[in-house]
């Protein structure tokens, strides 16, 4: 349930969320018995009974739930832990209170009395800022309070002065988010800054009740707590953000048309209540039977009430409800409705997610994308110039490499013919061996012209080769000039890579260094901003303490003018109106609480700020234009000395127009 828009909008989540289904948990909190006996009615149900979590009623019927309570300590006790660590995880929490009139709902979050002790708000704030002081100065929190009143389908917002009913809005038609876009968000640095926040918001509900009939005051307004926590962990640079809402639902009881008139109560007003529970409860109905029937349509759109209570059922948070019930005979029909909704309740579960987020997480990423596009560019740039390079070497060694594979054809044409000519060679010396042999043998004469021709057929052969090796020789030469140029641009292509590579190095570390320093501001943007709405929490909480002031001071000066025995008629030094007789203080406050558009009275209306009591006072024509002259300060004023007897002037003004009197008793 987002009350503020931009909540969540600030800083995106590292993953999606996973959403795990969480069932309600419900508790039964009842009515202590001295106090039911105490009330007059002693008549108990016959076979109360606590075991456990377990509740027997009598007509063999078992209700079974989380737990059993008597008392609103034990029953925070029990739930403090789960309270206290959802809100530190990151969970939205949701505590609601459900059960019909007189049964202790507003007592078990605010207490029995004005100092609020033995209330779950109170001991909650208490253990919260307990944990906060435990934890160590790496994490930041930034605590802040929104309250609501739904009073008879209009919402109302508690943290000031102006009673505008408030709009709810949500982004579609299937968001199922409602949030606030007006409402006030008082920022918090302290536990007791905070409980008074939370003392005046209480404070500050319609007084409106009905009487029921059991004789207890039923309220005919819903009061939404609400506080955010927020930390930023700057070790693991992440961001959390937890709440708590309590809902201080008012009687689920139906209204008829019998019981209408004896809780003077309107019929509209009849309408609207009955509409906000009968809501209710078909919503938790019809939840409860998803199960069975998926496509069950929740009418929770009928309500304002529902609308924020459906993400408390079905929403992203962990939800506590708290049944309160009476052991009286004469509430029993109501007692059994209350304990079968909360049987109904157990079967509804919700769809949770821890809210972490990584800090700067969307700047970063931003970082990393322009990073990617630096490193692309660069390396677009690094292959053009290599294809420049190879571009350059081919068209310099174009012709030395054309030569090479020209020579290198030559080359091996030649081996083939020094293979010939090494055969030849072996067919030569096989012959003259040969030959030589028969020359023993046979004859030692022989002619030597035969071995000349041989002889010099190997000399040429072998100045052949000579050449040839002697043109191996430069080709490979240029082969070798060849590989050290190449060597020579495998190089220098090394050296290219080693400055690209600690040029992404110093990138790297400008990067780092960028991401500490966005880190750094973004704490220190946020701590501005805690510290400005603060500051503006604060500023607003002045101006409305000074504008109480100056209504109290006014209230004062103007009981202290009525409540003298006589006549007033004060001279003219002092510039103050002459007032009627029948003037007196008890007229002034029957004309205040009439004139008041709250219909709170005198008190009230000096709370709220509507009406100036100097403007309402009776008087005289003549009188009021004193007044006017005294309080204008443009108006120069000539003091008179001071005379005793009656001042004639006043007198005949008032005798000489006597309808003037009844005019402005009139006003």
């Amino acid at each position: 349930m987002h009350w503020n828009q931009s909540i969540s909008d600030s800083v995106p989540p590292v993953l999606l969320p996973v959403n795990e289904s969480t069932p309600l948990k419900v508790l039964l909190k009842v009515k202590p018995r001295d106090a039911e006996i105490n009330s007059g009615d002693e008549n108990l149900f016959n076979s109360y009974l606590l075991q456990d979590n377990l509740f027997f009623y009598k007509d063999e019927d078992k209700y079974q739930f989380d737990s059993v309570h008597e008392k609103s300590t034990e029953l925070y006790n029990g739930i403090k832990g789960d309270l206290i660590n959802n809100i530190f995880e990151g969970y939205h929490t949701g505590v609601i209170t459900y059960g019909s009139a007189g049964t202790g709902k507003s007592s078990i979050f605010y207490g029995t009395d004005s100092t609020y002790e033995g209330g779950v708000v109170l001991m909650f704030v208490q253990d919260l800022y307990d944990k906060i002081d435990s934890i160590g100065n790496d994490t930041h929190f930034t605590v802040s309070l929104s309250t609501i009143e739904i009073h008879l389908e209009k919402m109302y917002d508690l943290l000031v002065n102006d009673r505008r009913p408030l709009k709810l809005h949500h982004e579609t038609k299937q968001d199922d988010e409602y949030y606030f876009k007006d409402l006030h968000v008082a920022f918090v640095t302290s536990r007791d800054e905070l409980i008074n926040y939370i003392m005046d918001a209480e404070s500050n509900r319609f007084s409106g009740s009905c009487l029921h009939t059991n004789y207890v005051q039923r309220s005919k307004s819903h009061l939404i707590t609400k506080i955010n926590v927020e930390q930023r962990n700057l070790n693991e640079d992440v961001v959390k953000r937890g709440s708590i809402s309590f809902f201080d639902l008012a009687a689920i009881d139906f209204i008829d048309k019998d019981s209408m008139v004896s809780l003077g109560l309107t019929s509209d007003e009849v309408k609207k209540l009955n509409l906000e529970s009968t809501t209710l409860k078909n919503s938790i109905i019809s939840m409860s039977e998803l199960s069975e029937n998926p496509n069950a349509v929740i009418p929770y759109k009928n309500s304002n009430l529902t609308k924020l209570l459906n993400q408390c059922f079905m929403g992203n948070m962990k939800t506590t409800v708290i049944l309160t019930c009476s052991m009286l005979k004469s509430n029993e029909a109501e007692t059994l409705e209350t304990l079968k909704m909360g049987l109904k309740l157990e079967s509804i579960s919700s769809n949770v997610h821890m809210n972490k987020h990584a800090l700067n997480s969307k700047k970063k990423l931003d970082l990393i994308v322009e990073d990617m596009k630096s490193k692309e560019a660069n390396y677009m740039n690094r292959i053009r110039l290599l294809e420049t390079e190879l571009n350059d070497l081919r068209a310099s060694y174009g012709e030395a490499i054309s030569e090479t594979s020209s020579f290198k054809e030559e080359m091996n044409k030649e081996r083939a013919k020094n293979v010939k000519l090494k055969e030849e060679l072996e067919v030569f010396k096989k012959l003259l061996q040969k030959k030589g042999e028969a020359q023993s043998t046979h004859s030692k004469e022989m002619p030597l012209t035969d071995d000349e021709e041989i002889m010099q057929q190997l000399i040429e052969k072998s100045a052949s080769v000579a050449e040839l090796k002697a043109t191996l020789d430069i080709e490979k030469h240029k082969s070798f000039k060849l590989n050290e140029v190449l060597k020579n641009y495998v190089e220098k292509l090394q050296t290219l890579k080693k400055m690209n590579d600690n040029l992404v190095t110093r990138i790297e570390k400008q990067e780092d260094s960028i991401q500490d320093l966005l880190s750094s501001n973004t704490v220190m943007k946020s701590q501005i901003k805690n510290w400005n709405n603060t500051a503006d929490s604060r500023t607003e909480r002045i101006k409305l303490l000074e504008s109480k002031l100056r209504e109290q001071q006014l209230k004062a000066e103007s009981t202290s003018i009525f409540s003298s025995p006589r006549k007033q008629s004060i001279g003219s030094s002092s510039s103050n109106p002459i007032l009627h007789s029948d003037e007196t203080s008890e007229g002034y406050a029957k004309h205040q609480t009439a004139s008041s558009g709250w219909g709170f009275g005198v008190t009230k209306s000096a709370f709220w700020g509507h009406g100036n009591i100097s403007a309402q006072r009776k008087a005289s024509t003549s009188s009021m234009a004193t007044i006017e002259s005294q309080e204008s300060p443009s108006h120069s004023v000539t003091t008179k000395s001071f005379k005793k007897g009656l001042v004639l002037n006043s007198i005949k003004s008032v005798s000489a127009n006597p309808g003037n009197t009844e005019d402005n008793d009139n006003k």
